[in-house]
């Protein structure tokens, strides 16, 4: 079967139908009504998010995967379909409230527990081949989905960073999926990269590119729900290496604001989490340094963590050993880098 037909037809139709739609979304609403909006120019915590991005990224992917699959009928769990979409939109939205009206930050945490629970509740939490007793793949699905949309939210204190970074690790799980047969997570992943490139592509640069809490928790949610969609197949520890490592900078990323976090807690115990991106940039190296260094390394982590799952077990081990080593050299060389600094404060919603 040629990619352009069958399942190589559906891959395209979304990805150029959300590239498309995020783009016009993006130009209709700039052109149309960008400062005539409601919605106050500054977050609770004083950022200025693209309301532009959040908007574009996340009704294009909602609209373009049902209306795609008329077209090209999607395979593997299609049951489960609407519910994840319907529960990205109500995860956008819980998102927005909390990022213009006075929530506590619990908020955040309840609606990811939320998704969580939803995905575990529709069958498709972390499983490992079904080699995990229920009650421990309960706790992990719902860890899963409490650090990685955090994550994605931290990451959103860079211009740009939340859509590159998840555009690469979609990329990879495109690439996975492939090797698998998987449709339905390969044309979710070409989806989601549509979207976020499609917005990326009519931007002029004087554009702020943050999301802010609803886009980046409707983005770290589909990430999450994606990932252990790789376990089913494949060599035991592989399979369950995979989603960590496609998605170790965003593990690392919140690992390492939740150190500095508690390494500054005064007497209000009030934690401020920054992530790596500012604590570099605080350091010294330059915007587009960091941006470009973090970009390089998601890029290369996904390559090797495909060339671990489609090599043999022996050097698939190697591999992911390597990946491993290349992290804690890189997590270490920030704690070594941030120990006796102040950051400036920011703290958006972990």
């Amino acid at each position: 079967m040629g990619f352009m037909t069958g399942s190589g037809g559906t891959y395209l139709t979304v990805l150029a139908g959300c590239l498309v739609l995020s783009g016009a979304i993006s130009l209709g609403i700039r052109f149309a009504a960008v400062r005539k909006t409601k919605l106050p120019d500054k977050d609770r915590d004083g950022q200025s998010p693209n309301k532009l991005a959040s908007v574009a990224i996340v009704v294009s992917f909602i609209c373009v995967v049902p209306l795609s699959s008329l077209i090209n009928p999607l395979t593997g769990g299609t049951k489960q379909l609407d519910v994840i979409l319907i529960a990205t939109g109500a995860i956008f939205v819980a998102g927005l409230a909390y990022q213009y009206l006075p929530l506590p930050q619990s908020w955040c945490f309840g609606v990811d527990l939320a998704g969580g629970l939803i995905v575990w509740t529709i069958g498709n939490g972390i499983e490992l081949q079904n080699q995990l007793p229920n009650y421990v793949a309960f706790v992990l699905t719902i860890l899963w989905f409490l650090l990685i949309p955090s994550g994605f939210r931290l990451i959103d204190e860079r211009d740009g960073m939340v859509l590159g970074v998840a555009s690469l690790i979609c990329l990879t799980f495109f690439i996975l999926a492939l090797t698998n047969g998987q449709v339905l997570l390969a044309a979710l992943s070409a989806a989601l990269t549509g979207s976020s490139l499609g917005f990326l592509v009519v931007q002029p640069n004087s554009v702020r590119l943050k999301l802010g809490n609803g886009g980046a928790s409707a983005i770290g949610f589909l990430v999450a729900f994606f990932a252990p969609m790789l376990y089913s197949t494949g060599n035991f520890v592989v399979s369950a290496l995979v989603p960590l490592l496609t998605c170790s900078f965003v593990l690392l990323n919140a690992v390492m604001s939740v150190l500095v976090a508690l390494s500054r807690i005064g007497g209000s115990f009030e934690l401020k989490f920054i992530g790596m991106a500012n604590q570099l940039q605080t350091l010294g190296y330059r915007t587009s340094m960091v941006n470009l260094v973090i970009h390089i390394g998601v890029g290369v982590t996904g390559l090797l963590t495909v060339a671990m799952y489609v090599s043999d077990p022996g050097t698939g081990r190697w591999i992911a050993g390597l990946t491993v080593v290349l992290h804690v050299i890189a997590g270490t060389f920030m704690i070594y880098k941030t120990r006796r600094y102040k950051f400036d404060d920011s703290s958006p919603c972990l």
